[in-house]
């Protein structure tokens, strides 16, 4: 997954099928995405190891998760805090 900064996960969550979520924050250039700021994003992987798909949150700017966790039906919940191009004040976001 890697960035040319830093990438770090920051949690990290399995679900009843064995599969697992990565949230993660990165420095620059989240693959192309967010190319000047800190941003953040989800993975899912699977039991075997395969990327199922990568899903980006919040606007350019900063934005760290800090949870993610999954419920009995596979729904996603994720939380953190955000400081967006056009937000003063940092602000938590689920």
């Amino acid at each position: 997954m890697g960035t040319t900064k830093y990438d770090r996960p920051t949690h990290a969550a399995i679900d009843v099928a064995g599969a697992i979520y990565i949230a993660r924050t990165a420095k620059r250039n989240l693959s192309g995405v967010f190319p000047s700021s800190e941003g953040s994003s989800v993975t899912k992987i699977t039991r075997e190891g395969e990327v199922k798909w990568t899903q980006y949150l919040g606007p350019p700017g900063v934005d760290l998760v800090s949870v993610v966790t999954v419920d009995g039906v596979g729904d996603i919940y994720v939380a953190g805090t955000t400081k967006g191009i056009n937000v003063y004040h940092p602000d938590v976001f689920i």
